[in-house]
């Protein structure tokens, strides 16, 4: 559709050709239906705006869809760090098949919520483009930054998830993650930050297709293995490499949490965001002993 007018065109054609039956058929002077179309149509208009504005509304370009994306993606990325961190205890270990088959469904279910609310918040952006011409339905152009920055952080998430089941494929017992690990703390660290929405009912996106897939087998994601520590990590510890990897991200969620895009007429509604995650000081890219252990402040890796 035209995005300055829409379904407009269409609306206008369909009023003509109703004016012409209606007249054809004898049932008023032209100028009679023609005002009766105009008053029905201009009727029509201000009933839709007044039942828009009546919560619960869908504004498409309100970021609340993404907001639900968004605790998606932290409730995967809590569950994907408390798995390594649970079974990297020496007592009640998982085999390794069954913990690279948990790490299988997580990534399973990452994608397909992804995929679920990245795409029902595009549609509503696209749609709510729609006569963007007139001043009081312009859409925030942070919204369109605002998808993009979900778009990353999807995919980042489950490059996380292919990150852990390759470091469980190639350390059985996970000693990069033993107690006393700084890496070890790091992770505590992020998922005791997390501020995640309560869902008591389990009706959010991410436990509805986690129930569903929990029925299924999943094969293991498609994702290049050979020479992992030599092709992948140039020297770095693959655990150092997930601990560091998972504090970008949650510097990544904190920031988005922060977003303050503008929605309804004129701009005027604001999406407020009640979750704050946390990290503690020493572990902010710039103070972190283990960040700057490998890299140099200013994210290069250290020639020595």
């Amino acid at each position: 559709l035209d995005q300055d007018l829409a379904w407009g065109s269409g609306y206008f054609a369909m009023t003509q050709y109703l004016i012409v039956l209606t007249v054809y058929k004898g049932f008023g002077t032209i100028n009679d239906v023609t005002v009766n179309r105009i008053v029905a149509n201009l009727a029509g208009i201000f009933l839709s705006l007044v039942l828009a504005a009546i919560p619960p509304g869908i504004f498409g370009s309100s970021p609340r869809e993404l907001q639900f994306l968004l605790e998606d993606k932290k409730r995967a990325f809590r569950d994907c760090l408390r798995l390594i961190l649970d079974e990297s205890k020496t007592e009640h270990r998982l085999p390794q098949h069954d913990l690279a088959a948990r790490l299988h469904r997580l990534h399973a279910t990452a994608k397909a919520t992804f995929i679920a609310g990245f795409s029902d918040a595009n549609t509503y952006h696209k749609d709510a483009q729609q006569l963007k011409s007139l001043p009081i339905l312009k859409v925030d152009p942070r919204m369109q930054v605002a998808l993009g920055n979900a778009a990353v952080l999807g995919a980042s998430l489950l490059s996380l998830i292919r990150l852990a089941i390759l470091i469980v494929e190639s350390d059985t017992e996970l000693a990069g993650f033993a107690e006393g690990a700084e890496e070890r703390k790091v992770l505590e660290e992020i998922v005791s930050g997390l501020d995640i929405q309560d869902d008591p009912h389990n009706i959010s996106g991410y436990a509805i297709i986690e129930r569903v897939n929990a029925e299924k087998e999943h094969e293991r994601p498609s994702m290049l293995q050979d020479k992992f520590e030599e092709t992948y990590t140039q020297g770095v510890s693959p655990h150092t490499m997930m601990a560091n990897f998972s504090l970008y991200l949650m510097h990544y969620i904190m920031k988005r949490e922060k977003s303050n895009v503008a929605y309804g007429f004129f701009g005027r509604g604001r999406a407020e965001y009640s979750q704050c995650s946390t990290l503690p000081d020493h572990l902010h890219f710039t103070n972190s002993g283990l960040f700057r252990s490998i890299y140099g402040t200013d994210g290069l890796v250290n020639e020595e």
